[in-house]
Order: structure tokens, then sequence, then C-alpha cells
């Protein structure tokens, strides 16, 4: 990742863990303007990672929720969102949201998505 990329996902960051993630999801639109950036899915899907590392899963899945607002053909945001919840114990959602990946990679013909989304579904079955 481009230091400029690493200098925005640490403000993203810091910003949820200084004012929480109510304020991303009440307006997805002011919380970027304030940074002076743009949300893209590699943003959202790499603050969520970072959160998780910190243990916070409700604010990873709120940068999710915003993620499959903004971008909801994007599959690797709900690869993303399914392993949050798994996560957190919510296995149906989990499972939701691999199908729905899953089904976004049959439309592209996304082998990559495919497998991923297959895999993921396997584990979850298995957890």
């Amino acid at each position: 990742m481009r230091k400029v990329q690493q200098n925005i996902l640490i403000r993203v960051v810091d910003k949820i863990q200084l004012q929480g993630s109510k304020r991303l999801i009440d307006n997805p639109k002011t919380f970027f303007e304030q940074l002076a950036t743009e949300p893209s899915p590699p943003l959202l899907i790499n603050a969520s990672e970072n959160l998780q590392q910190m243990n916070d899963l409700s604010s990873a899945a709120d940068v999710l929720a915003v993620a499959r607002e903004l971008f909801p053909e994007n599959p690797y945001v709900w690869i993303s969102s399914g392993s949050v919840e798994r996560k957190r114990n919510n296995s149906s959602l989990a499972r939701d949201h691999y199908k729905k990946a899953l089904a976004i990679g049959t439309k592209e013909k996304n082998d990559q998505v495919i497998e991923a989304a297959n895999s993921s579904l396997k584990e979850l079955a298995e957890f």
C-alpha cells in the first residue's frame, strides 16, 4: 500500500476510534469530506481489518455496513462482511453475506470471488 493510502487509512481508523463509528454510519459523505478523501472498497475493507486487529468488531462491522451501502456490487465487501460476522458469532448473517458475494461473483463470472465465497461458506458450515 502506498504511503499516502496508509496515511489516509490511519486517519480513518483514528477518527473512528476517537469519535466512534456512529458518525460514519450517520453521514458517510461528511465523515470522508472531513478527512479530505473519497471512500473506496479497499479503504473501507482495510479500515475494518485494522479495527478487527484492535478487537473492535462492532466498529469493523459498522465500517463494512457503510461499504455495503456505498458499494453494493463489490463482492469483496460482502466477503469481508461475512468474515466479521463470523468472528462476531453471527453465522446466519455471515452466511447471507457470503451468499451475496457468491451471487455477485457468479454474475460477474469472477472465479476468484466464487472460490473465496464457496470456501468461506464451507468453513462456516464446518464451524
